[in-house]
């Protein structure tokens, strides 16, 4: 009896190992960028959020970079733009609807030029107040926006000195629509695409400084992520298309793997081509490569 045991015994556990060297593993769940709660993805990309965004209610805005001017001589000028978004009042978590106010500067700095003590060649100033609508609070790629904006440079006439010459305005009421469009990640794994388009209608305004933004601008975004391969396939693409002006900015993250995907910063080129770049030189049409640093 002892014997037969001892048999029966070994073939079942000679049948338990041979069952578990035929399994096949389970798959490794894809790796993916993790976003902070105040960047979240501008697309349908999945890729999570850290934090809850329902309790969430300051955003970055557009772009935050540093950079320095390519194509430019030397020592080469800096362009560095800050964006943030604030949502004073959020009603809802599905048909939300949110009273919000954000601030853009970009400014324009010859930080190199010590000689002349690192001088602001300019800074122009955006605040926008505007009321939007989301089908789903937490789903920020699909968006319509109602409200009034004003970008000036700040100059004016303060006490003896007086730079009313080089001051710069234009204000406008603006309606906007964006659309992150589905994917099955499963199926269509590699690029997910977002259209945003804003019209505008000025008043109090510089004219010269309306001939050059035009009314109106459509922008679309556009997500890379090769599947499987954090450390070198991901990318962002934003190209801003106006009447006489195109950008194009690409974002390639920082050492995903190191940071184990929590990444805030990435490599960050820019084009400018066309009108309007700065206020004050509203009506010059220039083409400029910019290189360095953006945050999101």
């Amino acid at each position: 009896m002892r014997a037969a045991a001892a048999v029966v015994g070994a073939l079942l556990c000679g049948g338990g190992v041979a069952r578990g060297a035929d399994a096949t593993p389970p798959a490794p769940p894809p790796r993916r960028l993790v976003h902070s709660a105040v960047a979240p993805p501008r697309t349908s990309i999945p890729e999570p959020v850290t934090g809850d965004l329902s309790s969430q209610y300051f955003f970055l805005q557009d772009e935050n970079y540093f950079a320095f001017q390519a194509n430019g001589g030397s020592p080469p000028r800096v362009k560095f733009q800050i964006s943030i978004r604030f949502e004073m009042v959020s009603l809802g978590d599905a048909n939300n609807v949110a009273l919000n106010f954000a601030y853009t500067q970009r400014s324009f700095w010859d930080m190199l030029d010590f000689a002349h003590s690192s001088p602001f060649v300019e800074s122009d100033y955006h605040p926008e107040l505007f009321v939007s609508y989301r089908p789903h609070r937490d789903v920020r790629y699909r968006e319509a926006q109602l409200g009034c904006q004003h970008e000036s440079n700040g100059l004016g006439a303060v006490g003896n000195v007086d730079q009313t010459p080089d001051s710069r305005e234009w204000n406008a009421c603006f309606v906007q629509g964006r659309w992150g469009f589905a994917r099955n990640p499963d199926v269509e794994p590699w690029f997910f695409p977002a259209l945003s388009v804003r019209l505008w209608l000025p008043f109090g305004s510089d004219q010269p400084v309306v001939n050059a933004v035009g009314y109106g601008q459509i922008v679309f975004d556009l997500d890379l992520s090769i599947p499987n391969h954090l450390a070198l396939g991901r990318f962002s693409n934003r190209l801003i298309v106006r009447e006489h002006s195109l950008e194009d900015d690409l974002l390639y993250a920082i050492l995903p793997v190191a940071t184990a995907g929590r990444i805030r910063t990435w490599l960050f080129a820019q084009v400018f081509h066309g009108q309007a770049e700065r206020l004050i030189t509203a009506g010059d049409t220039v083409t400029h490569v910019y290189l360095g640093l953006a945050f999101q």
